[in-house]
Order: structure tokens, then C-alpha cells, then sequence
């Protein structure tokens, strides 16, 4: 019998080789060497969570969080760095998908009898 956590470990160590992993991390890298970027990120990072964990807990989220989100992302959006960081985790993120949806196919095939 094959050890598919062989095969998951394998993909995840060839992940960090593909174009998109490394268009993440170069931006990454952007975001942490320019002070500007990286207390930006901190503050969006910060921010994005007390909402989550709001809306998680059944809660509204306040005003002044909203406020702080929508000035936040007006300053993200004229960031260069955190921009491309974004859009290099947006790659990613359809580049995983895709993989994923070439894992799983065999689970829609199963399911394809039912009609």
C-alpha cells in the first residue's frame, strides 16, 4: 500500500520550488525591508483578525473597526509592496486550488455515479 504522506510531504517540498511560491516569498521579503510596508502589514494583519474573531463570535463589528479596516486598506492600496504581496498570494492560492481540484477528482469520479 502506497503512503500518501510520502506524497503529500514530497508536494509540499516542491511547492517551495514553483514560481508562485517564490514570487510570494520575494514579496515577502519587500514588505519586511521597508519599514512603511511592514508596520502597514502589522496594522492590516491586526486589524483583519479583531474583525474575524468578531464576526466568529456571533458579535457586530464596531464602527471604529470598520473605520480602521476601511483607512487601513485605503493606505494598502497605495502600498507597492503589500500589493504585490497580495497578488502574489492571490498565484498562489490558484495555484493550489488547482492542484487540489487534481487531488480530489477522484472523489468527484466516485461520487459520479449517482448521477
Amino acid at each position: 500500500m502506497v503512503n500518501i504522506y510520502d506524497s503529500a510531504n514530497q508536494v509540499a517540498s516542491d511547492l517551495t520550488q514553483v514560481d508562485q511560491f517564490v514570487a510570494v516569498k520575494a514579496a515577502i521579503a519587500k514588505v519586511k525591508a521597508d519599514d512603511a510596508s511592514y508596520k502597514l502589514y502589522h496594522r492590516l494583519n491586526a486589524v483583519q483578525i479583531k474583525i474575524t474573531s468578531a464576526r466568529e463570535q456571533g458579535k457586530t463589528v464596531s464602527s471604529e473597526d470598520s473605520k480602521a479596516y476601511e483607512a487601513i486598506a485605503a493606505a494598502v492600496k497605495q502600498d507597492k509592496n503589500i500589493l504585490a504581496l497580495l497578488d502574489a498570494e492571490g498565484s498562489m492560492y490558484q495555484f493550489v486550488n488547482e492542484l487540489q481540484g487534481i487531488m480530489l477528482k477522484p472523489m468527484r469520479d466516485i461520487y459520479k455515479v449517482l448521477g
